[in-house]
């Protein structure tokens, strides 16, 4: 799985448009590297973790956090943007986990991980806390 694909950090309140920009910039420096060409038209499994202060955790619909990324990933056709899928349809399995971010005295952040894979049905999808590997 490529890990960590896109790593955003917010401490402002949450913009479709800014988020949507922000992926967009990060993916455009991993869509550089040739690898990537091989996923833009097949099945994907795709992960995504949110981290998030105590207030969006308790209000922030889950589905929506997914709608924002997953329309950030796909092509657009009215612009030359970078993309990891042509459709959201490739993606054949999603996991999704919603958390609270630990919270730090000097930083008000929080963060959006995305890591993708192409699909295999041989194979499971897990999330593991960074304290269990």
């Amino acid at each position: 799985m490529c890990s960590d694909l896109i790593t955003i950090k917010s401490g402002k309140k949450v913009d479709k448009k800014e988020t949507t920009k922000s992926i967009k910039v990060n993916l455009e420096r991993w869509m550089e590297n040739p690898g990537f060409e091989k996923f833009r038209k097949n099945p994907m499994d795709l992960a995504i973790v949110v981290k998030m202060n105590e207030y969006r955790f308790r209000h922030q619909d889950v589905d929506n956090v997914v709608k924002i990324v997953l329309d950030a990933l796909k092509k657009n056709n009215r612009s030359d943007s970078a993309f990891l899928f042509e459709d959201d349809s490739q993606v054949a399995r999603l996991l999704v986990w919603k958390m609270k971010r630990e919270e730090d005295f000097y930083y008000n952040t929080d963060q959006l991980i995305i890591s993708f894979r192409e699909h295999d049905s041989r194979k499971q999808m897990e999330m593991i806390k960074e304290d269990e590997k």
